[in-house]
């Protein structure tokens, strides 16, 4: 499955993340996650990886649960207080939804990982899609990683000055954080102007199309893979 066209895979990410967005059952909504926990291994992608990704944000996804169930309460009370329902059985589920979706939407990008981000301007492109903004997608998917490495790298160098970030109080750990951001943007900023300028010197823009070194060709085993994926999306949606 790894070899698929880009543009199979964004479409099997798309049909993924609308579902995610549409259902609201939590019941469908775990059998989608385990169909794309499946399609994660069809890729040849860990789950155990992807699953170490979101324990990251456990605490984000039980405060979830807790502030669905306490504004959004339907059902039996589970825990109440002065007699009213702060956790319900409902809200819960509400809160589960939300957990769910979530872990659709995270696990179905990484589909994507198995292209290269060039390889997914390509299938922009040739969806015509302007060339300018598949490049602007290209730009945003390697700056990222770029931006995270710079923060990392200055949080390290703050460390092996002495600094214990864990024991500094709040306030001074966000007076800390802002030293840190001011010069990770402008590090950023400078690489955008020389990225500016070398596109400006080769008269990118000049002319309304590109040509591209690499032609995508949909191959039937793509075709039957979007086709089926599609299916299955409407068959959902429509069930």
């Amino acid at each position: 499955m790894k070899d698929l066209d880009p543009r199979t895979k964004i479409i099997i990410v798309a049909v993924l993340s609308t579902l995610a967005v549409v259902e609201k059952r939590p019941e469908v909504l775990f059998i989608i996650w385990m169909a794309t926990l499946a399609l994660l291994s069809a890729f040849s992608i860990s789950v155990a990886g992807s699953f170490k990704k979101l324990r990251r944000f456990i605490t984000l996804f039980a405060s979830l649960v807790l502030i669905q169930s306490m504004f959004s309460p339907a059902g039996s009370p589970i825990v109440t207080l002065g007699g009213v329902g702060i956790i319900t059985t409902g809200g819960v589920l509400t809160g589960l939804s939300v957990i769910l979706r979530m872990f659709i939407i995270i696990s179905s990008a990484l589909i994507l990982s198995t292209s290269s981000s060039a390889e997914i301007v390509y299938g922009l492109v040739s969806w015509k899609m302007p060339y300018e903004l598949a490049f602007m997608v290209f730009l945003a998917v390697r700056f990222l990683p770029v931006l995270m490495e710079e923060m990392g790298d200055s949080i390290t160098a703050i460390q092996l000055s002495g600094a214990d970030l864990k024991r500094i109080p709040m306030r001074h750990r966000i007076s800390l954080y802002t030293y840190i951001f001011m010069p990770v943007v402008t590090a950023t900023l400078l690489r955008a102007r020389q990225i500016s300028i070398a596109m400006e010197s080769r008269a990118f823009g000049a002319y309304p199309s590109r040509t591209f070194h690499r032609k995508l060709i949909m191959k039937p085993k793509d075709w039957m893979v979007a086709i089926i994926t599609l299916a299955a999306g409407a068959f959902v949606i429509i069930w």
